[in-house]
């Protein structure tokens, strides 16, 4: 858990990112180094392992994009810039935020074959791209774990509204007001604030991971304090 409340700190891009888009990670993923991510990866997960391709898990953003068949169109190109590379189109996924497209592209690492499973998801001329990757062998293991995942792509304006039970949603809500009231006490982080946070990331486990790191940096936020 103390690895997760560091990691809160470094990502700059969820201070007053509206809207927020999120997924839910398998179980037991990590989250990676946030000093690896391209400029455009908002998070990265990767299944804990010991040598060889690790699988991962990455959400990626691009503004500007006005049309999804074009954009898509676009990474293929780039895919198949790569005469060693394959790129196919899946068709429609179901997300909890509408209809995505799912392609699929096989590429090359040291000489060992990849399969990727992307998503693609247009709001607002922002193109978000939910990538999974892991060894061709594996997709057969990992592939409903990963349909999971893009499964659960949900954007939303208000993070507090995507809890689905009411009475939790304003449990939550509540104690944002009270922390408010408390934020200015001397002690507030040691004997407020960290005990709520070892409590949330407990109690709301069923939202996944980087739920609630944006919960978090929109807590910190809306209260205005060094925790």
């Amino acid at each position: 858990m103390q690895r997760f409340l560091v990691l809160l700190l470094s990502f700059p891009h969820l201070l007053f990112s509206v809207p927020q888009a999120y997924f839910h990670p398998p179980e037991g993923w990590q989250i990676a180094d946030p000093k690896t991510y391209a400029p455009s990866v908002r998070i990265a997960f990767l299944l804990p392992r010991k040598g060889g391709f690790t699988p991962s898990l990455n959400l990626a953003e691009e503004e500007g994009v006005m049309d999804l068949d074009d954009y898509a169109e676009a990474v293929r190109k780039i895919h198949l810039s790569d005469p060693k590379n394959r790129w196919r189109k899946l068709g429609s996924l179901q997300t909890r935020s509408g209809k995505a497209l799912l392609t699929e592209i096989e590429t090359q690492s040291n000489t060992r074959p990849i399969r990727l499973l992307q998503l693609l998801f247009l709001h607002e001329q922002s193109a978000y791209i939910l990538t999974a990757a892991a060894p061709r062998e594996e997709m057969g293991s990992l592939g409903k774990t990963f349909l999971n995942a893009f499964k659960s792509f949900t954007i939303t304006e208000n993070l507090l509204e995507s809890i689905p039970e009411k009475e939790r949603r304003e449990a939550l809500y509540q104690t944002l007001l009270e922390f408010k009231e408390k934020s200015k006490e001397s002690r507030f982080q040691e004997e407020v604030w960290n005990p709520f946070q070892k409590r949330f990331l407990s109690e709301f486990n069923d939202m996944g991971a980087y739920w609630q790191l944006l919960l978090l940096q929109y807590f910190q936020e809306e209260l205005k304090t060094k925790v």
